[in-house]
């Protein structure tokens, strides 16, 4: 498998064994390189013998050269967004050119993000490097829906690497969801009777145009009209805190402002 003049220099010639000696040396020059490679093989061949009473039994062995070019693999983040046809597209590289094919297992591990709701396993692949290739992508698939909801993350491990001298050095990255389905708030007008000895509540409903998987807070602010002259403090009292509060699910909820009583 070793190529004449790439991987060795080579040689033919003869060899003496002294009387006496039951071995010899031959040697051959080894051409270093910086390429990864499976390792390699020589073979030499005794072709004639000179010797009184000499057989050759075994005419043929094999120098192997071990290759010591290691290269690692590598995973990165990637980030998406949550759309019809949309993937997550993490990318993978080998820290140089292989001559060999180069293969390793990702397998996909939910986080915030649930599999085949957020994202659509396989839960494992391979990924292959064609010999002289070092860069390529590991891709799932992102679920569109129309949910409101946080961004949410999954990640790729890999694990199992082929190829002679072949080793991970990031095994793993967290692919980032991030949600496009935006809601509206809208709040009510309101009306309340004003009390002569009691407080009354002036309650507006705000709404969400959809339901939405976060807990959702929203401060507000409430301001006199100038033309009713109601003043803040001696008509009404802005509620500290100020927030209105949707649950997840819910898509409506109360802003409550105090009337002050007067005759």
């Amino acid at each position: 498998t070793a190529a004449e003049g790439v991987d060795y220099t080579p040689a033919a010639g003869s060899i003496t064994i002294p009387a006496g000696e039951i071995e010899g040396a031959i040697p051959v020059d080894i051409l270093g390189d910086a390429v990864n490679e499976a390792d390699e093989a020589v073979v030499l061949s005794i072709d004639s013998i000179t010797g009184d009473g000499v057989i050759v039994t075994d005419g043929d062995a094999t120098l192997t050269i071990l290759d010591n070019d290691d290269l690692t693999l590598s995973i990165a983040d990637t980030v998406t967004s949550e759309e019809l046809g949309a993937v997550a597209s993490f990318a993978v590289d080998l820290s140089g050119v292989s001559e060999q094919t180069v293969t390793v297992r990702a397998t996909t591990q939910a986080g915030s993000a649930a599999a085949d709701v957020d994202y659509v396993t396989p839960v494992t692949g391979s990924v292959t490097f064609a010999p002289g290739v070092s860069a390529t992508t590991f891709d799932v698939s992102v679920v569109d829906d129309t949910v409101h909801e946080a961004d949410e993350t999954f990640s790729v491990t890999l694990t199992d690497p082929t190829g002679r001298g072949i080793t991970i050095a990031a095994a793993s990255a967290t692919a980032t969801v991030q949600d496009t389905d935006a809601l509206t708030l809208s709040v009510a007008d309101a009306t309340v009777t004003e009390g002569d000895a009691e407080d009354a509540a002036l309650t507006f409903d705000v709404s969400l145009s959809g339901a939405s998987e976060e807990t959702i807070a929203v401060d507000f602010v409430v301001t006199g009209n100038e033309t009713d002259g109601a003043t803040e403090g001696s008509d009404f009292a802005t509620p500290d805190p100020a927030t209105v509060t949707f649950s997840p699910g819910a898509t409506t909820a109360e802003a409550t402002v105090t009337v002050a009583a007067d005759t």
